[in-house]
């Protein structure tokens, strides 16, 4: 239920659909002839739009939110394992095409699970993805699936444990769900002694870190990429798009720590 509504609520309040929520009125007080109403709202939708899809406002919000997760380094023998949570592999195109399609917001995930697991070869790596659609046949494909046989291509002859978690829908459920497969296939102790990495974007690294700290995993952040740095303020952009999907993207995880502090998923 949790999922359902956190889909259609979102649907509603993301600045995207605001914004076209906030045309159609200004639209519809054009149609009833409410001109001064409708001039005034017109003005404020126009400086809205330009100043988050002509500046670099939004980069620098951005940038800023996700850089409070600098990359660690750490050994091999500082760490229980690794995981990744899902969001790299584009599902619909895999299955359209017949082969893993990277997702081009969040392929970083697989390169630098590519990198970890050709670094620390002989460590647990727990792939935490299932899949978020609900109406589609598509429902039941679960990414990890998707990211299975390339995990095992690149890990043969290397001792890596690796583990497959297909159920999760969000965040929460990579944590709560990638917990009860650890304790059914490795190990009924809990916590781990040693940290576990913790491999998603930069942009997510807050909210997942919160939801699996709730249980109970030890956890060092490790980010798969940041966001480029933007430019000067002054500086206008031509990246009109990018910059609106910068604010979704913000708004979304702030809304999503609001929304699990509140249900004690975090």
């Amino acid at each position: 239920m949790f999922f359902l509504s956190s889909k259609f609520i979102w649907a509603v309040i993301a600045p995207s659909s605001l914004m076209v929520g906030l045309i159609c009125i200004n639209a519809v007080l054009f149609m009833l002839n409410k001109n001064r109403t409708a001039k005034r709202l017109f003005f404020v939708n126009v400086a809205i739009f330009l100043i988050i899809g002509c500046t670099p406002l939004m980069g620098h919000i951005l940038n800023k939110w996700d850089s409070r997760y600098p990359l660690i380094k750490t050994t091999a023998n500082e760490v229980q394992g690794v995981i990744i949570l899902g969001g790299a592999i584009d599902i619909g195109e895999s299955v359209r095409q017949d082969r893993m399609v990277l997702n081009p917001f969040n392929y970083s995930r697989i390169t630098a699970l590519t990198h970890l697991m050709q670094s620390y070869p002989d460590k647990i790596f727990l792939y935490s993805g299932g899949n978020s659609y609900f109406l589609s046949p598509l429902k039941h494909k679960a990414e990890s699936h998707l990211a299975e046989y390339y995990m095992r291509s690149i890990s043969a002859d290397k001792g890596s444990l690796l583990l497959f978690e297909t159920q999760s829908k969000n965040t929460f459920q990579n944590a709560a769900l990638s917990k009860q497969l650890y304790l059914d296939e490795v190990s009924p102790e809990w916590p781990n002694q040693k940290p576990w990495l913790l491999v998603t974007s930069g942009y997510h690294m807050h909210r997942a870190r919160l939801a699996f700290e709730k249980q109970g995993w030890n956890i060092i952040p490790y980010p798969a990429n940041h966001s480029e740095k933007a430019p000067p303020l002054w500086k206008p952009t031509a990246k009109f798009w990018d910059n609106w999907i910068k604010i979704d993207v913000l708004a979304h995880e702030m809304i999503g720590i609001i929304a699990y502090s509140l249900t004690n998923k975090i």
